[in-house]
């Protein structure tokens, strides 16, 4: 199915503490394994999907979009009773989170035992949603575990609304797989690289096989300004590990220096 078919649907901001640790390889294998893929449908219900495959959806639904659509005037309402401008400060206040200043936030598929999520504002009614749908994506950083089925999940509207995103990779293929998805961001300015795994664990030689390959893809993006990779700090490291963090550096140069080379 085209992305561009699918239905955006709702997700849930997640505290870091529930999200399982990666920093060995036992761990690794479950790091996703936090996005509950369970589809939130427009009935209420929700309908389980696999991990491995993308969001069951009603794919009819998504040919017309909300501004195509006129939308009945709400007179009743004292929140869109005030100026535009108001309600947008509004918005802003209510969706922006502080976990958004580190690494990110953590996002995961509403399930019906879910406590309710700071984004059914969206479902109040279709002139809110208008308003409101891209605050969260422009304002947020966004923290994924699994970005080619995060972005399967969303429209358009708030894929292109997305500024600052920071992908967890377990390997580098992880994270060149998910940056040759960017093309699909256009509006992104700051891209963060979190390699979950401790340097223990760390190949700088797969590194270095991607590094061409993830530098390229970084070139073709026009709008990226910021590229970091955040390695997990390791206490008491051997002479070995020194060894690997001092050439994992060297590596890290060349990636986050590609967004300067196009100034």
């Amino acid at each position: 199915m085209p992305i561009d078919d699918i239905i955006d649907t709702d997700w849930q901001i997640v505290d870091g503490n529930e999200i399982p640790s990666s920093h060995n390889a036992a761990a690794s294998s479950r790091r996703t394994a936090y996005i509950s893929f369970q589809v939130s449908l427009r009935a209420g219900e929700s309908m389980e999907s696999s991990s491995n495959a993308p969001p069951v959806t009603d794919a009819s639904e998504s040919t017309e979009s909300n501004s195509a659509r006129p939308i009945a005037a709400q007179s009743e309402s004292r929140l869109l009773a005030l100026p535009a401008e108001i309600r947008l400060h509004i918005y802003e206040f209510l969706l922006q989170s502080p976990r958004s200043t580190d690494l990110g936030l953590h996002l995961r598929r509403r399930t019906p035992t879910n406590k309710p999520s700071v984004l059914v504002v969206l479902l109040t009614c279709r002139q809110i949603h208008f308003e409101a749908e891209k605050i969260l994506y422009q304002i947020n950083r966004l923290h994924c575990h699994d970005l080619r089925n995060f972005l399967a999940s969303l429209g358009p509207v708030r894929r292109e609304a997305i500024t600052s995103l920071t992908i967890a990779a377990v390997q580098a293929a992880n994270a060149y797989g998910d940056i040759s998805q960017l093309h699909l961001l256009p509006n992104l300015r700051s891209l963060w690289i979190e390699r979950v795994q401790s340097i223990r664990f760390i190949q700088p030689s797969s590194w270095a096989i991607f590094t061409k390959q993830i530098v390229t893809e970084i070139e073709r993006h026009e709008g990226l300004e910021e590229v970091k990779i955040i390695t997990p700090e390791t206490s008491d490291p051997s002479e070995h590990e020194l060894k690997k963090l001092q050439r994992l550096r060297g590596i890290d140069g060349m990636i986050e220096g590609a967004v300067k080379k196009k100034k």
